[in-house]
């Protein structure tokens, strides 16, 4: 295994470089199947504190909308109860939902901003 890299180190060579991202992705693996094992352990026992940390199910809520006329009426509710005067700052649309739609680029650039932020990640070959 290759040790972390510090500021008085040199840069990686390339070797090393594919040595340590395939440290990575077998550590990554073998961090999956664990959580994965812990995941049945605490639905089936309850929550676990190791470490300073709680493992435990944690319910993700998420608002969605299968009427517009709805979705309008919110938006217009939260400017009259005095929330928010641009309830549609609170509103977002994916990429993925945009791609969907088969919108180009160029047709929602006349609509919205582009927000574009970079990720590291690692993508099968």
């Amino acid at each position: 295994m290759i040790a972390a890299t510090t500021e008085k180190q040199q840069t990686l060579t390339r070797e090393e470089a594919v040595e340590m991202a395939n440290e990575i992705a077998r550590l990554e693996a073998t961090v999956k199947s664990m959580k994965a094992e812990l995941k049945k352990y605490v639905e089936a026992n309850g929550e676990v504190e190791a470490n300073g940390q709680k493992w435990l199910i944690k319910p993700y809520e998420s608002w969605s909308w299968n009427d517009s006329g709805k979705l309008k009426s919110f938006c217009k509710s939260l400017i009259v109860d005095g929330f928010t005067a641009d309830p549609y700052t609170l509103l977002s649309v994916s990429k993925a939902k945009v791609e969907k739609l088969g919108v180009k680029e160029e047709y929602i650039e006349n609509f919205a901003d582009r927000k574009v932020t970079n990720k590291f990640v690692s993508e099968k070959l």
